[in-house]
């Protein structure tokens, strides 16, 4: 695959795939199996593709899609709760006044 193909294959990716699972395996898996592996085959050919814009938006690609994943799978019957607040605790109703 050349490195024209790599970067088609790529930015195909970034327009179309919505799982973040598939996404990360084929762009970012160890050689030689991950897209952006085909790209580098030095240390410093690697560092310099870490840097590139377009390595820094598929990272970003993933975020995303890592948090629209999150938010799919949480169900509305479980509310995030802060880390900096504590759950409450359940609170027993008051007994009824007794005559």
């Amino acid at each position: 695959m050349s490195r024209a193909e790599a970067e088609a294959a790529i930015r195909h990716l970034l327009a179309t795939e919505t799982d973040p699972v598939r996404f990360s395996n084929w762009l970012f898996r160890p050689p030689p199996f991950g897209l952006f592996s085909k790209l580098w085959s030095t240390q410093e050919e690697k560092q310099a593709l870490i840097a590139s814009p377009l390595f820094q938006e598929a990272n970003r690609r993933l975020s995303e899609l890592q948090r629209q994943d999150v938010a799919r799978s949480r169900s509305p019957a479980q509310p995030v709760v802060p880390a900096s607040q504590p759950p409450r605790a359940e609170v027993p109703a008051p007994a009824e006044a007794k005559p």
